[in-house]
């Protein structure tokens, strides 16, 4: 087991993006490649690339909001993983790009920043949280199958949009709060 931390961001979003700016552009990056081996064709890679990496920093101010959260995990030093959650309205946010460098899977850094992202959503009120993965990324499906994540139909911000991904992607929610 490696040891790490999780550290929730509060700077401006202008640091914060230096800090997570590796980690999205090896994760989106990885996602367009992949995404591009199973079928999905582009007229420009880099077009997509940029599209995906401009809506997810159009974001960082929710994120870094009082109902938003941004976790970076860190193991001896280094930004290892991340993972964000979305204000959608009062009652739903949005789970946003769980991923963990590979060198640094199955110590439970995912699991833990999802659990912490879980306990803070429920801790602002929020009733559902949602989130789309990838139907490629199997281990992070079961992961979020195990914390209770269901199937649901494509809902109305999906970022599959952008770049036609629906029909590789999965769209999940957990409901967190009775209505009562």
């Amino acid at each position: 087991m490696t040891d790490f931390d999780i550290v929730a961001l509060t700077a401006p979003a202008a640091l914060v993006h230096r800090v997570i700016e590796p980690l999205l552009d090896e994760y989106v990056r990885w996602v367009v490649d992949e995404m591009a081996t199973r079928g999905v064709e582009f007229d420009d890679h880099a077009a997509v690339v940029e599209r995906h990496q401009h809506a997810f920093r159009a974001k960082l101010p929710d994120l870094l909001g009082p109902r938003g959260r941004l976790l970076v995990a860190y193991t001896g030093g280094d930004a290892v993983g991340l993972c964000a959650l979305e204000p959608i309205d009062a009652t739903v946010a949005e789970i946003k790009r769980t991923y963990v460098r590979p060198a640094a899977r199955r110590a439970g850094i995912a699991r833990t920043m999802l659990e912490q992202l879980l306990t803070d959503a429920t801790a602002l009120g929020y009733r559902t949280a949602r989130l789309e993965t990838a139907r490629f990324m199997t281990e992070a499906n079961n992961l979020y199958l195990t914390l209770g994540f269901t199937d649901i139909p494509i809902f109305d911000t999906a970022e599959a949009r952008l770049s036609g991904f629906e029909p590789q992607v999965r769209f999940m929610q957990r409901h967190l709060l009775d209505d009562r």
